[in-house]
C-alpha cells in the first residue's frame, strides 16, 4: 500500500474500534460497504477500499489516487456522521469525532 493512504486507513481504522463494540464487525462492514459505494460514485478510488468483518484495506487504491481520496475523506466521514446521528442521536457522534480530529 501507499504510504500516502496509511493516514486515512488508521483514522478509518480508530473509528472501526470505536463503533465496534456498539454496532458489532457485521453490521459495521455493511455500514461503511454502504457509504463507501456512495462515496465512490463521487471519487472511484473508494469502490477500491476493502471492507471485511474485521476492518479496512487500502491495498488495491491505485497510486495517483491520492486527490481523489483525499477530497472524498470529507464526504465519507459527514456520511458516517450523518447516518449515525440519523440512528443514534449524538451517541456515537462523539466517539468518531475525537479519532477524526486527532
Amino acid at each position: 500500500m501507499a504510504e500516502e493512504f496509511k493516514e486515512k486507513e488508521v483514522v478509518l481504522g480508530k473509528v472501526w474500534e470505536k463503533l465496534l463494540p456498539t454496532l458489532g464487525s457485521i453490521t459495521l462492514a455493511a455500514l461503511f460497504r454502504r457509504i463507501l459505494r456512495k462515496v465512490s460514485g463521487l471519487y472511484p478510488a473508494f469502490s477500491s477500499i476493502q471492507v471485511t468483518e474485521n476492518g479496512f484495506s487500502f491495498d488495491e487504491i491505485e497510486k495517483g489516487k491520492e486527490d481523489e481520496l483525499e477530497n472524498g475523506f470529507p464526504i465519507f466521514i459527514s456520511e458516517l456522521t450523518t447516518f449515525l446521528s440519523e440512528m443514534t442521536g449524538e451517541i456515537l457522534i462523539s466517539e468518531i469525532e475525537e479519532v477524526v480530529k486527532s
